[in-house]
């Protein structure tokens, strides 16, 4: 994906660091399967944090369980895409995603 830029990443077993700092990420992409702190965690600790609540997550993992979906839809995922995913199903959630965002500007209140 052109103009795309990899804020902050982590690898098996290395816990994220929460919470995230300036500056934030414009999307958070998520997988639930994580090692240590897991994908549940992390976004339920976002979504809890005035500094990151509004950030965009789209969760990107194997789980397609309906009650697990529904779970993250409630912690406050904005997309949720199963693994393995096709290239035009993905490019097509984050530009809906964007278009909704640009829609919807809400201010911070700040």
């Amino acid at each position: 994906m052109p103009n795309l830029k990899i804020f902050a990443q982590t690898y098996f077993g290395v816990p994220i660091k929460l919470p995230i700092q300036p500056p934030h990420p414009l999307l958070v992409l998520l997988d639930l399967n994580l090692p240590v702190l897991d994908g549940y965690q992390v976004l339920k600790r976002m979504k809890e944090d005035e500094k990151t609540h509004r950030i965009p997550v789209i969760i990107l993992t194997t789980t397609d369980d309906p009650r697990e979906i529904y779970k993250c839809y409630e912690l406050g995922c904005n997309v949720y895409i199963t693994k393995p995913v096709e290239y035009d199903q993905f490019s097509e959630a984050i530009r809906n995603l964007g278009l909704f965002l640009q829609v919807i500007k809400v201010p911070d209140g700040e």
